[in-house]
């Protein structure tokens, strides 16, 4: 085994511990200390992988993504339209991250410091990108569309109710979540098709 994978099989080590902590006991109790109990190796170890715990913590949200991509992308072949296709994502995502609050939080809340450089590269795919992709599909099929504004716009609402829906700060089922959601989407794009038949 080279040098390199030995290194990446401990970093791993480091992140699924971690994990284990945040889905057992909430991230609070995620310490040096604890993560390297858990994985069999010295806290001290940790430092040699990672600057300091926010950077370890940075590394199990990119992971947490890449679950999160996966459950979303679920049985996506079997759906044509590109709205369909686009609603299907969001209600997986949606899903995800309200069965998963501590995972969302950790994510989306949480202060972890300084951005890590060149980090972008490890969390291709994501479902951001699904998303963005479906929405350009839509575009070239059916509509003209500000793309930036459209995808921020859409994003930002998902987001917003995801985190009302974790703290109860909104009168919803999960279920009149979804209905929220995609009664925005299909009015968005209904007022899109409006807009584009009269030009």
């Amino acid at each position: 085994m080279s040098k390199e994978t030995r290194r990446e099989r401990t970093k791993r080590e480091f992140i699924t511990a971690s994990k284990q902590i945040i889905e057992s006991d909430g991230i609070s109790n995620v310490s040096a200390r604890r993560v390297g109990e858990l994985s069999g190796y010295s806290y001290a170890t940790i430092y040699n992988y990672f600057k300091d715990i926010n950077t370890l913590l940075t590394y199990v949200s990119l992971d947490y993504l890449q679950e999160a991509y996966k459950y979303t992308v679920i049985d996506d072949e079997r759906i044509k339209d590109p709205i369909d296709k686009f609603i299907h994502y969001t209600k997986r995502y949606i899903t995800y991250m309200t069965d998963n609050p501590s995972i969302f939080h950790l994510i989306f809340v949480n202060d972890l410091g300084e951005s890590i450089p060149d980090m972008e590269d490890e969390i291709k795919p994501t479902i951001s990108q699904k998303l963005k992709e479906t929405l350009l599909e839509l575009n070239t099929k059916r509509f003209k569309l500000s793309f930036d504004v459209t995808y921020e716009f859409i994003a930002s609402s998902i987001h917003a109710k995801i985190l009302f829906f974790n703290t109860k700060r909104g009168f919803f089922t999960k279920q009149e979540l979804f209905y929220q959601i995609e009664k925005e989407i299909r009015e968005v794009a209904n007022q899109w098709s409006k807009y584009t038949n009269t030009q």
